[in-house]
């Protein structure tokens, strides 16, 4: 990342507009976000959900997606910025088929920030998306990381009681003790399988409004400080949190302050003014931690 241009810090008002340009600059990047899972695991609603708007189109038909989708959806605001969301086929219809994915996945992830990969709950079979994930995604994490979320798990075993009664905390919104057992044996299963911690493993429901919430923040924290606001800026906002929104301008903050680089100190007042005046709501209190940073 380029520093801030020290020609400028003998004059406030360049400080000032160079800073103002630096942190549009951020909250006005698009994200590339890649969608991975197999064949009917849900991706589609579930980015609706996380985005609050049809961001992608839903289908009862299996393997309704067979080639990249690639979808800008403009941002509601008029502002800058957006999001692009790449919807990859998923694994697991035919071998031949899968050959063609990998090399396809292998072709266009180098341009992604972000990868969801979406699991259903009752999937098995994962020798072909660990090919993918180690050999293509892993070499590339610290740039495009990965989160996965087990999907519809309001269907994870077990689902009816002894009286054929479906099974589900209505009051709470949350698996039954029986169902939370199974989902976590699911994540220990997946952390296993991929290697990932199981804090990067989020159980989602779509149907049941479940932690779509605690999805999104995980994918803020998972992102590198320069990409967060972008991610909390086009999330749904029935799901925003303030716990998202101070993640998002302490990443704002954490990118300006090292581009200021051995400038930070001639130019760190300057700062809190700008960000003061940009800073959304729910990230204000953050401001009087930042300012003795």
């Amino acid at each position: 990342m380029k520093n801030i241009d020290k020609s400028t810090l003998n004059n406030k008002e360049k400080i000032r507009q160079a800073i103002e340009n630096k942190i549009k600059e951020i909250k006005g990047y698009t994200p590339r976000v890649g969608i991975f899972g197999s064949t009917g695991v849900g991706k589609s609603s579930l980015c609706n959900a996380l985005f609050g708007r049809d961001v992608a189109p839903v289908s009862n038909v299996a393997a309704c997606t067979r080639e990249i989708q690639e979808i800008h959806i403009k941002p509601e605001d008029g502002n800058e910025g957006g999001l692009t969301i790449i919807d990859f086929p998923g694994v697991g219809e035919t071998l031949e088929r899968d050959k063609e994915y990998y090399n396809l996945y292998k072709e266009n992830v180098a341009e992604l920030d972000l990868v969801v990969w979406v699991i259903k709950s009752d999937e098995r079979a994962y020798a072909i998306s660990q090919k993918v994930y180690n050999d293509i995604l892993l070499p590339n994490i610290k740039k495009c990381p990965v989160v996965f979320f087990i999907n519809q798990i309001d269907k994870i075993e077990p689902t009816e009681d002894d009286e054929g009664e479906l099974l589900w905390d209505k009051k709470r919104n949350v698996p039954t003790k029986e169902q939370l057992a199974s989902v976590n044996e699911k994540i220990l299963e997946v952390s296993t399988a991929f290697s990932v911690p199981a804090s990067y493993i989020i159980p989602t429901s779509v149907k049941r409004k479940f932690n779509i919430s605690k999805a999104m923040e995980t994918i803020i924290d998972i992102l590198p400080k320069e990409k967060k606001y972008a991610l909390y800026r086009e999330a749904g906002e029935e799901i925003k949190t303030e716990k998202m929104a101070e993640s998002a301008e302490k990443g704002v903050w954490d990118t300006i302050k090292e581009w200021t680089g051995e400038a930070w100190d001639n130019v760190k007042d300057v700062v809190v003014e700008v960000v003061a005046a940009t800073v959304v709501a729910a990230g204000k209190k953050l401001l009087s931690k930042l300012k003795f940073w």
